[in-house]
């Protein structure tokens, strides 16, 4: 923690200045390049760090299930999709940001695994369908809620408002970013 250069008599006995890294290479790139308007990357760098701290909490959980954040996403995709847990590759592309060929890489991992099966698509016949099984459910069914649990303690330090007022304000970033 760092203290406030001021340091007027009503100051001497204020909370201390909170910082976090972010605060450290802001402070860095406006000392070399006074010039630049560094807000934006105030924000970013936080949601990149935030992003690796929540990978340090999932990844023990996805790994306990040999999955990674790709194959956990899929895998949960299909189970949100409802009985019977089945969907075309196509549905599944979106989900998981990778390209066909990586979704391909996925899908075989899975199916070794025993989580997934493919099976042919009865509305056509030269495509997949992409099946949960059993063991895939089991698997996001354990997970799911030890993800959520994570992710709250995550977002402890914010009120149940401040983390709808944040989701909003990530999304109207997002969507004007074009995700």
């Amino acid at each position: 923690m760092e203290y406030s250069a001021r340091n007027t008599y009503n100051d001497k006995y204020a909370m201390p200045k909170q910082t976090d890294k972010a605060d450290s290479i802001i402070a860095r790139v406006n000392q070399e390049f006074p010039r630049l308007d560094t807000s934006a990357k105030e924000v970013i760098n936080r949601i990149v760090r935030l992003y690796y701290l929540t990978m340090e909490q999932f990844s023990p959980l996805m790994e306990s299930h040999r999955l990674n954040l790709h194959t956990f996403a899929l895998l949960a995709t299909l189970r949100m999709s409802g009985p019977p847990y089945c969907l075309q590759p196509k549905a599944l592309l979106d989900s998981v940001l990778v390209t066909s060929g990586g979704l391909s890489n996925i899908l075989n991992r899975l199916e070794k695994l025993s989580y997934i099966r493919r099976m042919p698509d009865p509305n056509d016949g030269r495509g997949v369908m992409v099946k949960l099984t059993a063991q895939g459910k089991r698997a996001v069914d354990k997970i799911l809620p030890q993800q959520v649990d994570a992710e709250h303690r995550i977002t402890k330090a914010l009120t149940p408002n401040e983390r709808k007022q944040l989701a909003r304000l990530l999304k109207k970033v997002l969507l004007q970013a074009g995700a």
